[in-house]
Order: structure tokens, then sequence, then C-alpha cells
């Protein structure tokens, strides 16, 4: 996009040439015939591999209890992992309820911890540029508790880019979550907790594609997750493979 260009056959697939620069808008197929949006798969399934960013600071939720009492932070006494609701040190407070056996992470410095998951996502166009798909996020390394590993979604997006089967394409979305991302801050310690966040969320992003052929290409796709009502920030990565019908 954005460079010189006669016609539309010099620009990639999903361009079209207009004032002598690469636009988008209905390209051609490379050879100065219009391209037809109706080859573009209505169907695709990406797979790949996600590096995760979780934004992490004091008083969040730890996955489960302490499995002994010298992980316990002591305030000016021991380094522990686990913050009891019942401390009162302010550089660590925790509002867990202690009546549920809920216990916070220490976290001295915040800021963001990478979590490494791997991603499923299938989805379909019902027309030319809108479409929807289903998410599937799990996370091998993490703690306790319901759906600790695993993060299901459903999202609708739309194609920026011109319908085209192959070349270029980038797509937005938004949509919804239920499950859990959970970061394990540096504690230097076997125990170290892992932070319970969900099972709610909202998940926004794009998808950068490049299709060799109709039926397979790859992708990059960033997006933004914000969990609630357990509140966690967390910026995924996500790169794989494309297979389009």
């Amino acid at each position: 996009m954005g460079s010189t260009c006669v016609t539309s056959g010099d620009c990639q697939f999903g361009l079209t040439c207009e004032d002598n620069f690469c636009i988008a808008g209905e390209g051609d197929n490379g050879n100065g015939e219009p391209s037809d949006p109706s080859d573009a798969p209505r169907f695709f399934l990406h797979l790949g591999l996600t590096g995760g960013f979780a934004y992490v600071s004091s008083n969040m939720r730890a996955d489960g209890p302490p499995p002994d009492m010298t992980d316990e932070y002591v305030p000016g006494g021991g380094g522990g992992a686990y913050v009891n609701p019942m401390n009162t040190d302010e550089a660590q407070p925790c509002d867990a309820d202690p009546n549920f056996d809920d216990y916070c992470v220490r976290v001295e410095t915040p800021g963001f911890v990478p979590t490494i998951a791997i991603r499923a996502t299938a989805g379909y166009y019902f027309t030319e540029r809108i479409g929807a798909a289903l998410t599937f996020r799990f996370q091998p390394s993490a703690g306790q508790g319901a759906f600790s590993s695993i993060l299901l979604g459903v999202r609708g997006q739309y194609l920026v880019t011109a319908p085209a089967a192959e070349g270029l394409n980038a797509a937005i979305f938004l949509g919804t979550s239920y499950g859990q991302i959970q970061p394990q801050p540096p504690q230097g310690s076997q125990n170290a907790p892992f932070i319970r966040a969900g099972l709610n969320g909202i998940q926004v992003g794009t998808v950068l594609g490049y299709r060799v052929a109709k039926n397979f290409g790859f992708n990059l796709t960033p997006e933004v997750h914000i969990l609630l009502p357990l509140f966690l920030f967390n910026i995924d990565l996500t790169a794989g493979l494309e297979v389009g019908f």
C-alpha cells in the first residue's frame, strides 16, 4: 500500500491503483484483470504459537493457598510468595476474602510477565467482509482453578482489505471470552503461585495474513485481553498458519 503504479496490475493482491498510488480497494489478479471476490476463502482455520505479556501488580489473587506457611509473606521479616489477606503491610495489600482461604501474590515490582500458549481459531465470513470466529487458547504452564489453562472466545470481525484468494489480507475484530490467563511472577521459589484472573473477558485486535495460495497462508495476530471481574490486562501476539476454503 502506498507504492506508485500505473495500473492495478502493478499493485499487490487486494489493492487497486488510483491516482498512481496503490490503495485498499477492489484489486486485480496481477494481470491487469479485476480480481473476483468470490475466490476468497470463506472458512478459515488458524493454528499458532502465542507469546503473552500480562501486567501484574500487588493485590492480585493467587491460584490457591500456600502449600506450607513458610511460603507466606511476613512484613519486614520474610519474602514469601503468598500474601495473607490479614496482612497490614501497605506495600503488599491483599483484599482477598479470608473466609474463602484466598491469598494474594507478592509482587515487588509491577510490570509485564510473559506467558506461552497454543492458540486455535476457526471462523467463517458470512459476507465478503463480515465474519465470526471461535477461539481456543491453551496455556500449558498454569496453576489451579476452573479454566486455569483455558480461554475460550467468540468474536466478530471485519475484513479491511479487499477480498482476495491470495496475497495480503487484514481484519479487525472484537469479542468476548470465558476462562483464564494465569501469569506467574518470578519469586525465586519452586512454589511460586500463579495469578488468578477472569473468568469473563473482552478481546480486541487485528489479523494480518498472507496467503501463498487460496487454501494456505500465514498470519500474525496481535490482540488485547481485559479479564474481569478479577482484573488482568494482557497482550497476546500469535504467529501461525492458515488453512482456508
